[in-house]
């Protein structure tokens, strides 16, 4: 038993590392392309803002305090309960967490010249026009990212950790992509090109929602909202968070 445990981990720890390798990899390939097009000019000063105003949201929804109070609940329910218990659990709080994220993401999109004004009052004025779009084209990335860190969390609990060290492969991927397409096909000016690279986030957030899909189906999720407010566990979880 000891010895299929030992295996199991070095399994996983293999799979990890090559996952988080290949995002690697990607990661420098994608600094580079956007080092090509925007070197260290005010359109790459505007597309950092853009996307540094989601992700400080994504560290509470995303792999930040949230996960942090979801996880330990998810494994307690499993254990005293049974796996049935377990994915209603889940899915109440993905239920919420959906309608939080689209909340979140409208209210982004239409505030998005207030909150980039407030976050950072010294832009050139022409950074900030380009930003203020950009984070309007970026900002559904949090919706994205918020569930896709919540499937990844219930999915190392259910022992598949390939898709953690996977996840940042496919935002690099999509962002690589939305940027050479458009310059092999229509040649675009960097001015231009900057908004097919606010595209490739949100592409590559959806990416990676989209792919735990077949994994989740395989531990017996199916897509269900379920929403039960007064649930002793999501209060519990609540008041961790």
């Amino acid at each position: 038993m000891e010895s299929m445990s030992q295996r199991r981990l070095a399994r996983n720890i293999s799979v990890m590392s090559i996952a988080v390798f290949l995002s690697r990899i990607l990661g420098l390939v994608r600094d580079q392309v956007m080092a090509f097009f925007f070197g260290g000019g005010y359109l790459n000063d505007a597309f950092n803002v853009a996307y540094n105003i989601p992700n400080l949201l994504r560290r509470l929804f995303g792999e930040g305090a949230l996960s942090t109070a979801f996880v330990p609940i998810y494994n307690d329910i499993g254990i005293k309960k049974g796996k049935p218990a377990q994915i209603d659990f889940a899915l109440n709080v993905l239920s919420i967490l959906t309608v939080l994220l689209v909340l979140l993401t409208l209210l982004g999109i239409a505030f998005a010249p207030l909150i980039v004004r407030l976050l950072y009052p010294g832009l050139a004025p022409h950074t900030g026009i380009v930003a203020i779009k950009l984070t309007r084209i970026i900002f559904p990335y949090l919706f994205f990212i918020g569930l896709s860190s919540t499937f990844i969390a219930i999915l190392n609990s259910h022992d598949y950790f390939f898709m953690t060290g996977l996840s940042s492969a496919l935002l690099n991927i999509g962002m690589i992509l939305s940027l050479l397409i458009p310059y092999w096909f229509w040649k675009l000016p960097a001015e231009q090109l900057i908004y097919p690279a606010g595209w490739g986030v949100v592409i590559g957030g959806t990416l990676q929602t989209i792919i735990n899909f077949p994994y989740l189906k395989k531990v017996g999720y199916r897509l269900t909202i379920l929403f039960r407010i007064g649930s002793e566990a999501l209060k519990i979880m609540w008041q961790r968070f």
